[in-house]
């Protein structure tokens, strides 16, 4: 759990988001939405089995990105690269 928070809070002070996400004859509904640190894994979060983690950029951001806009999602994704490499690596090292 500790692994796993240290990777997911940095994220969520920056904005980030956890949520998982259901489809519901043709319609999403999100639940167990975290976008705050959070002090310990909630029970719900491992049972997840459709897990969110992003962030999502409002117009104003978009706009003025202009043609930096693929350079700002690339940054978004160097963000999120240590929350990836956590779910795809067997375990430590750390």
């Amino acid at each position: 759990p500790d692994r796993f928070l240290n990777r997911l809070n940095p994220y969520l002070r920056a904005g980030g988001r956890v949520m998982e996400y259901r489809y519901v004859r043709r319609s999403e509904r999100h639940t167990g939405l975290y976008d705050r640190p959070l002090s310990g894994v909630p029970d719900d979060l491992p049972r997840m089995a459709n897990l969110w983690i992003g962030r999502t950029f409002d117009r104003p951001t978009v706009l003025d990105a202009r043609a930096d806009l693929a350079g700002l999602t690339v940054e978004e994704l160097n963000r999120l690269r240590p929350l990836y490499t956590f779910f795809t690596q067997p375990g430590p090292p750390d």
